[in-house]
């Protein structure tokens, strides 16, 4: 019994070092525990994951529908002239269109140029708003002069192939990032105490207490996309020395973040304040 408690303990404290959790595990094992509250960085496509689940799902279709080709249950008459159609073998029916690896890649290549513009632009509200009334300008202009079905139909007829290596490619990379800064997160974050903050990073839990009354504190919210998906950045701007200053991009479950790191500060300063007040004997 000892032997298999022992062996437990070994492997649970070589799992705190080995992601980074030995401050925090402090922290909480302290007689009463330190309240807390963890600031980690994510990556940019986590924030946008939809798009990097959506091209995982297209490099299987893709895959799927190229197999199908090379097995011979599909057919492509003309694949010179019209190598973008495809006829199912002994019915001649064309295929579904979520099953056309062209009309797949036109609409995949639309999103991907969307996803790029959220993805390199900082989508404030004020932003957010201008592309969306030009959006709806546009449609309603385009459906004044009768234009809006065919550039619906130009649209649809885009003919990009979707490559499932192609969307493999993308989609690992997505993910790598999103795998790479994970990892680096465990790290390197910040912990958030009554008192003071702790800046930690390495394997064996390097740090250095951070003072809040030597900082300005910044949690960014604005980007919408962020925000709409639960993301968010924290800073701490050193007053007199930019050098030291603190930033977290892209911050997981901000809101719930944000309320807890208020409520520890503020008890904090309550408490300072109710001891400043204290009458001297």
């Amino acid at each position: 019994m000892k032997f298999f408690k022992w062996l437990f303990t070994s492997l649970w404290v070589g799992f705190q070092v080995l992601t980074g959790q030995r401050k925090v595990m402090a922290l909480k094992s302290e007689k009463p525990p330190v309240p807390l509250v963890v600031f980690r960085p994510s990556s940019r496509f986590l924030v946008f994951w939809p798009m990097v689940l959506f091209t995982w799902a297209m490099a299987i279709l893709m895959a799927y529908v190229q197999h199908k080709v090379a097995v011979g249950d599909f057919v492509i008459p003309h694949p010179f002239k019209e190598p973008w159609v495809y006829l199912h073998k002994g019915t001649g029916t064309p295929i579904s269109a979520w099953l056309n690896p062209y009309t797949m890649g036109g609409w995949w290549a639309v999103l991907l140029c969307f996803s790029v513009l959220v993805l390199r632009v900082r989508m404030k509200a004020a932003l957010t708003v201008a592309i969306l009334a030009a959006i709806l300008a546009f449609y309603f202009w385009m459906d004044k002069i009768g234009q809006w079905a065919p550039f619906l139909a130009t649209v649809r007829k885009l003919k990009v192939y979707g490559n499932w290596g192609m969307y493999t490619i993308l989609a690992g990379i997505a993910t790598a990032d999103i795998v790479v800064v994970w990892i680096y997160a465990r790290f390197h974050y910040f912990i958030a105490t009554p008192n003071k903050g702790f800046l930690v990073w390495g394997v064996y839990a390097s740090e250095r207490p951070i003072e809040y009354s030597e900082y300005d504190l910044n949690i960014d919210v604005e980007d919408v996309v962020e925000r709409t998906f639960g993301f968010g950045s924290f800073r701490l701007r050193h007053k007199t020395d930019p050098s030291l200053t603190i930033e977290f991009p892209n911050v997981w479950r901000i809101a719930k973040k944000m309320s807890r790191f208020n409520e520890l500060t503020t008890e904090w300063r309550v408490k300072a304040i109710h001891v400043e007040e204290k009458p001297k004997p």
